[in-house]
């Protein structure tokens, strides 16, 4: 079982896909494979291997763009506003709660997850905060 099926993430079934994650993961091209993932971000995948994959590389996905160009440190920073934003516009969502959740340490940890994911989901039923599709509809 890979860690994107621990994680809950649906796997792909395309041998494109599995290349270029396999090239991104492997270390291989150092930097560039950064690069790439920043230029993904900023065009919306218009450029960069997403075009032959037809979806962005998943060490990228849930970057937002001045994380995925400046590094994981302006990534929580860029977090650490919206969660803040969201609380003091009385906007606070699901969504807003996870970007809280991935500032916490040892989150990730496959054999933690679902604990953090149960915690997770009983903290936004018992705030009553709704989750994205709710919040589209309002």
């Amino acid at each position: 079982m890979g860690k994107g099926k621990i994680a809950g993430r649906e796997t792909s079934e395309d041998p494109k896909v599995w290349a270029v994650e396999a090239l991104d993961w492997s270390g291989l091209t150092g930097w560039l494979m950064d690069a790439n993932g920043g230029l993904e971000k900023a065009t919306r995948g218009t450029l960069g291997l997403s075009m032959i994959t037809g979806k962005p590389i998943s060490r990228y996905a849930t970057r937002n763009a001045p994380g995925a160009l400046l590094g994981p440190t302006l990534d929580a920073a860029s977090d650490i506003f919206q969660a803040t934003g969201a609380v003091a516009a009385g906007d606070f969502k699901q969504s807003d709660l996870h970007t809280v959740r991935k500032l916490l340490p040892i989150q990730n940890l496959f054999w933690l997850r679902t604990l953090f994911d149960k915690v997770e989901a009983a903290t936004g039923d018992a705030l009553g905060l709704p989750d994205a599709a709710q919040a589209k509809s309002r």
